[in-house]
């Protein structure tokens, strides 16, 4: 559903943590239907491109199974906004990982996420 969705453009991890550039599809079909007027990222593959990016900093089959706390705050408008930033910081808990997130650009906070994955 995801393929072609985004592409990582930046690429920063160090121990525990890591910064991500994302740029948006705006050409993906997920906008044709989300929505056809006013296209916007949707919260859902936000938290599933959390999970993509910490599975391969991890090299592992991780998947979100759990959210703590999740705040949009923004809506991110691919046509706009095609650029952000996914700030991560995880740490090892109960089998899987306890992830912070926060999605911005240069002048706005999108998103900020608690979440668990495991396999």
């Amino acid at each position: 559903m995801l393929e072609n969705f985004y592409t990582i453009i930046e690429k920063n991890v160090e121990n525990t943590s890591a910064t991500f550039g994302v740029r948006f599809n705006v050409q993906h079909p997920i906008f044709k239907g989300h929505f056809p007027k006013q296209p916007i990222v949707p919260g859902a593959c936000l938290l599933h491109i959390v999970g993509d990016l910490v599975s391969s900093t991890l090299q592992m089959n991780l998947r979100v199974v759990g959210a703590k706390n999740i705040k949009f705050l923004q809506v991110i408008l691919p046509e706009k906004a095609d650029e952000v930033t996914f700030d991560l910081s995880w740490v090892e808990c109960n089998g899987g990982y306890e992830v912070k997130c926060s999605v911005v650009d240069t002048e706005t906070r999108y998103a900020v996420m608690q979440l668990t994955l495991a396999d």
